[in-house]
């Protein structure tokens, strides 16, 4: 009688898989490094800074994309190619953000503008003349005036006036505006008054719809986790001292949530 060897399904599929596994670390091991290199990056304030430091000019990110990574550029940066320059970093940042170019006086001897210094100037321009670095082609924007270009260069050499690049996401920086608004406000609201706007506000959210309800949660569970993400653990300690709470930053494998629950 002829002897049969039965080999288990189970056993054929594991060898199956250490048999892949081998072959795709043997093709690992004979790929390039270069093939599996990763770009090279640095935060958008950083890399816009070394944009303006090659072109000759200002070139800021306001903070609501000042921290996102992005690649460094692939060539040198130049008076030339600078907006070329922009608005391939724009395009590497999330939706909705974009740039806009202001003719400014220089900064004072010993100071450096901030994104946020140069946006705060920006968006006060354009609540008060509506807009704000979008000349059209042949068009310079000066104080929010649109000037042909050949007439405006007068006034920048008079005035002494540089180009100013800056980086944002107007829809960004509309919602943290309104958020140190409130949070101005609640500073100066009296325990009773706090209390009243509470039970208003959800008076509000409970007559809407879901999805409104939703969409508050989610903003507002966003911006917390973002905030505690870049604090220190002494900044976080502070904020919550007497708010009556305390947050709890999980750590796990490729992962970080944060947890807001009563003080105990």
């Amino acid at each position: 009688m002829k002897k049969v060897l039965i080999v288990p399904l189970a056993s054929i599929a594991i060898l199956g898989v250490v048999v892949d596994s081998r072959a795709a670390f043997v093709a690992r091991q004979n790929t390039p490094a270069a093939a599996t290199a990763r770009p090279a990056t640095r935060s958008a304030s950083d890399v816009a800074g070394r944009i303006g430091q090659g072109a000759g000019a200002i070139v800021v990110a306001d903070s609501t994309v000042g921290k996102e990574r992005v690649p460094l550029p692939a060539v040198p940066a130049t008076p030339q190619n600078v907006e070329q320059q922009i608005a391939e970093l724009v395009k590497a940042l999330p939706q909705g953000t974009t740039w806009a170019k202001l003719y400014l006086p220089g900064p004072p001897a010993g100071r450096a503008w901030s994104g946020d210094d140069v946006a705060a100037y920006a968006f006060a321009q354009k609540r008060l003349f509506g807009q704000v670095g979008t000349a059209p082609e042949g068009m310079m924007e000066i104080l929010g005036q649109r000037l042909p270009a050949e007439k405006a260069q007068t006034h920048v050499s008079g005035l002494n006036l540089r180009p100013v690049y800056l980086i944002t996401n107007p829809k960004a920086y509309a919602v943290a505006s309104q958020n140190t608004d409130a949070a101005s406000q609640w500073a100066r609201m009296t325990p009773e008054q706090r209390q009243q706007y509470a039970q208003a506000r959800a008076a509000q959210l409970l007559s809407a719809d879901n999805g409104m309800r939703q969409g508050f949660m989610q903003e507002h569970m966003m911006v917390m986790s973002q905030l505690m993400r870049q604090m220190t653990p002494e900044q976080r300690q502070q904020m919550m001292q007497g708010s009556g709470a305390f947050i709890e930053l999980r750590r796990g494998p490729g992962t970080e949530d944060l947890h807001l629950a009563p003080a105990p």
